[in-house]
């Protein structure tokens, strides 16, 4: 099953590639930097890992870059839709096939409701959106998300020990900071105040063991990229909420339309009493993903490149995954409203998805 759902979502989310090529974006971009790289010294981006990727799919298999592309893009969402799938199952055993192929596809194309801006033709400014298709390096990103977060879950919830857990949570960091690190500087400070406390509570040899497999790999590879980005350029860091946004009031008027589905999944749970370690990590995950994308700007001339942004894109959709996750093991009956929620996520997301077939806008990326 797991076989068929990735093809699924292989297949599904290769679609929206070929507009997106044909029209202009991102991946034009990235593209055209992957066509410079002939060795080493022709990287000048401490994030890469996009254009290797590309280089080495053309080289493997005399695809161009534009095929090759669809290509990568294709595999990343098949590799999510396997994860998510298979933890559907571990947790809700008793699910059907066709609820495990819905909640995956469904978690993987919900989006923000752009209700508000609809009939402007607006359906990406001022939301945070857990879905782009316009940004190669963004879907690498939440692969790479999703991987990290099966490891930590499973070395520090499941309490497993499998030697491959153990090497795949440092290897999906160092990926994910040269892919972009959007989601990694949320996650380590969150993932190593969770493990610092356990080392308060007595799991020291645990909790100690995670903090070197996320933190050392994640310091070293942050701290070489802050000096290939910002040294000698003139910019740096700073302090400004919500001013790369447009202001508090476009941030928090849309906010709302990105958490209908995991409030309502949340408020389920609770009454429940089913809200798990995991879930709360992912919330307490978006606070703080949420606060360093609203609050945090690249100072001097990458001011309103906005690349902090990403970041609360990428913690919205572990929010979503983790919020389905959880949500399947209720009893449908005490969750229909949750579902509700949800399936108006996947209908705006459907309406995203098609938006360059049909081209209702644009220039929304």
């Amino acid at each position: 099953m797991l076989i068929l759902v990735a093809l699924a979502g292989a297949l599904m989310f290769s679609m929206p590639m070929t507009p997106y090529l044909e029209q202009g974006s991102d991946i034009n971009l990235h593209i055209e930097y992957a066509r410079t790289i002939h060795q080493a010294s022709d990287i000048v981006s401490p994030h890469f890992l996009f254009q290797i990727l590309l280089i080495g799919i053309a080289q493997a298999t005399g695809l161009d870059f534009e095929r090759g592309t669809i290509f990568l893009m294709a595999a990343c969402y098949a590799g999510m839709a396997a994860i998510i799938a298979q933890r559907i199952r571990n947790s809700a055993s008793e699910s059907g096939v066709g609820v495990v192929f819905m909640v995956t596809l469904g978690v993987l194309v919900a989006s923000h409701i752009f209700a508000q801006t609809f009939f402007k033709y607006n359906f990406l400014y001022g939301y945070i959106a857990p879905v782009v298709y316009h940004n190669p390096t963004q879907v690498l990103c939440k692969i790479l998300a999703v991987i990290s977060i099966y490891a930590y879950f499973a070395l520090a919830f499941d309490s497993r020990e499998d030697f491959y857990l153990k090497l795949m949570l440092p290897l999906s960091i160092v990926l994910s900071a040269i892919a972009k690190p959007s989601f990694l500087i949320a996650f380590l400070p969150c993932a190593c105040l969770v493990e610092l406390i356990r080392v308060v509570r007595g799991s020291w040899r645990p909790a100690l063991r995670n903090i070197v497999l996320i933190a050392g790999p994640a310091i070293v590879a942050l701290a070489l990229q802050f000096r290939m980005t910002y040294e000698g350029t003139g910019s740096g860091l700073g302090f400004a909420p919500f001013k790369v946004y447009g202001g508090a009031i476009e941030v928090l008027t849309k906010l709302p339309a990105s958490l209908l589905f995991p409030v309502a999944a949340l408020i389920v749970l609770a009454a429940a009493g089913k809200v798990s370690d995991k879930l709360k990590f992912s919330w307490f995950l978006y606070a703080v993903g949420m606060l360093i994308s609203l609050c945090v700007i690249e100072t001097g001339p990458r001011l309103m490149h906005g690349n902090f942004a990403w970041t609360g894109q990428a913690v919205t959709f572990i929010l979503y995954v983790e919020s389905a996750i959880a949500l399947v093991a209720i009893s449908w009956r005490k969750s229909i409203l949750a579902w509700i929620a949800f399936a108006i996520h996947v209908i705006f997301g459907a309406i995203w998805f098609a938006t360059p077939y049909f081209m209702l806008v644009g220039t929304y990326w």
